[in-house]
């Protein structure tokens, strides 16, 4: 099943350009897909990446995003587990993943490795991010809240008066 849908996702097309590499390195194409590129808080969507190099190179891939918190909030989380394949000389990975913060959101991978026979590649994955929509109405943003209200005052009722008139009408009474 997970060959299938690798090999489905590898039909299409992924953004990405080829890596240009210096003398000596490893010639690396690496394309990745943000599906769907917005979402909502919590709604799911996958990172899907492709990476073509020559026939014999290991391919590592990042175990996920870097979760660390921003403001107390985990942007980006993983939600199940990556599937990766190797497809002849192109390795594919999708990632399921779901975000907690609005707006622009970068992915925050590590880089991917590919190695072979003493050389070793680091590709990064620096411009995949995903925009999350907000669910509040669009006027909220332009909504000017109210001034403070200032503290109930309570009126202050004297008890002792009407105490002291009490007491002087039983005294009154049992005089009598």
């Amino acid at each position: 099943m997970r060959f299938l849908i690798a090999g489905l996702l590898l039909r299409q097309t992924v953004a990405g350009a080829q890596v240009p590499a210096a003398a000596g390195e490893l010639p690396v194409q690496m394309g990745y897909r943000v599906n769907p590129d917005t979402v909502l808080i919590a709604q799911q969507f996958n990172l899907f990446i492709k990476v073509l190099a020559p026939k014999g190179v290991r391919f590592e891939f990042p175990l996920g995003p870097d979760t660390a918190s921003q403001n107390g909030v985990r942007p980006i989380e993983i939600r199940g587990e990556k599937i990766v394949s190797m497809l002849g000389d192109t390795a594919v990975a999708l990632y399921h993943l779901v975000a907690w913060d609005v707006g622009t959101q970068p992915l925050r991978f590590p880089d991917v490795r590919v190695s072979t026979q003493g050389q070793e590649r680091l590709i990064p994955l620096g411009g995949a991010s995903v925009f999350m929509k907000s669910v509040l109405p669009a006027d909220t943003s332009l909504r000017i809240p109210k001034p403070a209200r200032p503290l109930i005052v309570l009126p202050v009722f004297n008890w002792l008066l009407w105490g002291a008139i009490l007491a002087a009408a039983i005294a009154l009474i049992l005089l009598w």
